[in-house]
């Protein structure tokens, strides 16, 4: 199968390369203001991954990723994509910031 479609695999590769690049290149013009925190690329980025990160914590039915009076609320949006991929960064023990890397690599392939 790999032979038949392998023009497609290395643009799926690329494609990849391609999301992951720009935090790659932030990080080095940043140099030592760098501070551990990828910038956002699309302007909806920090708040699924602050469900995520909420999934990963235990509190995947959150009302609201980013205060914790209301983690016990209902949803804000439908949980069930954040608690999926919540699951490997638990498994693997990544932190959100390798996670976000992998994902934006994989994904998108």
């Amino acid at each position: 199968m790999i032979k038949k479609h392998w023009a497609i695999l290395i643009l799926a590769i690329f494609i990849g390369v391609l999301m992951v690049l720009p935090y790659f290149y932030f990080e080095s013009r940043l140099g030592k203001d760098y501070k551990g925190i990828f910038p956002e690329i699309v302007n909806d980025e920090f708040f699924y991954y602050a469900e995520i990160n909420d999934a990963v914590s235990g509190h995947f039915m959150a009302g609201n990723a980013y205060l914790w009076e209301h983690k016990n609320e209902l949803p804000q949006s439908i949980f069930l994509t954040e608690y999926l991929l919540a699951q490997p960064i638990k498994l693997f023990n990544l932190d959100i910031n390798t996670a976000r890397l992998i994902y934006n690599f994989l994904l998108p392939i």
